[in-house]
C-alpha cells in the first residue's frame, strides 16, 4: 500500500543548517572617570599587626618543680591557644599554671622551656618557636621550674 517504510539503519535526516544572521551593534560613548579622591587616615583599615608564628598544636609541656616531683601539670598547645589570634597566650598558661599551688609564681620563678630560660611573655614566646623549630622527633617538652636566684646548670 502507500506506506513507505525505512529501512533501520537509515535515521531520518535534520534539516540543513540556517545561514548566520550578523548583527551589529553601536556601544554607548565612553563615559569619563572619575579619579579617585585620597582616602583619608580613617578611611584606610588596616588590621592590628600580629606577627605569623606557626605553632604546632600537638605540642606538649609537662611542669614541674625538680625540688618538690609531687607539684606538676601537663598542658597541651590547644590549652594556651588564645581563640582570636590562634596562637599561645601567656596569660592563658599563668591560669593554667595558678591552678596548681606552688607550682610558679610569676614574681618569684622562672622556667626552662626547650633549653630556654622564661620569665616573661616575649621570652615564652621565643621559646615556643625556638621549640616548634626544633625536628619533629617528638613535641613533648619538659619545662623546670626553678626559684629566681637558684642554680639551674652545673
Amino acid at each position: 500500500m502507500g506506506t513507505a517504510s525505512h529501512h533501520p539503519a537509515e535515521a531520518p535526516r535534520p534539516p540543513p543548517p540556517q545561514p548566520l544572521k550578523i548583527v551589529t551593534t553601536r556601544h554607548p560613548a565612553p563615559v569619563e572617570a572619575t579619579r579617585p579622591t585620597p582616602a583619608t587616615h580613617s578611611q584606610i583599615y588596616r588590621p592590628p599587626f600580629r606577627p605569623v608564628i606557626l605553632f604546632d598544636n600537638r605540642m606538649v609541656f609537662n611542669f614541674f618543680r625538680p625540688d618538690n616531683l609531687q607539684v606538676r601539670t601537663v598542658v597541651s598547645m590547644r590549652d594556651i591557644t588564645e581563640n582570636g589570634t590562634k596562637g599561645p597566650s601567656w596569660t592563658k598558661l599563668l591560669e593554667i599554671l595558678g591552678e596548681k599551688e606552688g607550682l610558679f609564681d610569676v614574681e618569684k620563678d622562672f622556667m626552662v622551656v626547650a633549653e630556654c630560660v622564661v620569665q616573661g611573655e616575649r621570652e615564652f614566646l621565643a621559646a615556643l618557636q625556638w621549640a616548634s623549630n626544633l625536628p619533629a622527633q617528638g613535641k613533648n617538652f619538659v619545662v623546670s621550674i626553678y626559684k629566681l636566684g637558684e642554680r639551674v646548670w652545673g
